[in-house]
């Protein structure tokens, strides 16, 4: 009796062992890519509004091309292109110095935290394009083009 007793402990216990082996690797992936612990949950599709964090984009100067406008912002690792939680994808101001968040007349988008994205906005003869990283943090990502 007192092997059956023992071979049962034995099997919780290398359940137990095994259960603190996964949280040990979660947690090892977590320290390797810190946006992991922000993602919505499920995954989500990185774009959109679930776990929004906001973007704008603003200029100090008229480059004289036009209304500039968001032309796409890509998921790096989902490869989405739409970008749902769009506010303003078009520039009508410009501005001396950094705008409060959001504010009319800048190009305002959302997307998911926990994400890289790329990003495109032109006017006529001009392109800018760059990367940018969505972190956990809840303040907005203001980026000037210039």
């Amino acid at each position: 009796m007192k092997t059956i007793v023992s071979a049962r402990r034995l099997r919780h216990v290398g359940a137990l062992f095994m259960l603190l082996l996964l949280v040990a690797a979660c947690k090892k992936e977590e320290e390797k890519n810190p946006l992991l612990s922000c993602r919505p949950a499920g995954g989500g599709n990185g774009i959109g509004i679930a776990n929004a964090r906001t973007i704008m984009f603003w200029m100090a100067q008229d480059f004289g091309c036009g209304q500039p406008y968001l032309v796409s912002i890509r998921n790096t690792e989902t490869n989405m292109t739409n970008y749902g939680g769009l506010v303003n994808a078009f520039m009508t101001k410009f501005f001396k110095t950094q705008p409060a968040c959001g504010t009319e007349g800048a190009i305002t988008i959302q997307v998911s935290k926990g994400y890289e994205y790329e990003y495109t906005i032109a006017c006529t003869g001009r392109e800018w394009k760059a990367k940018l990283t969505a972190d956990c943090s809840d303040d907005c990502i203001a980026i000037e083009l210039k």
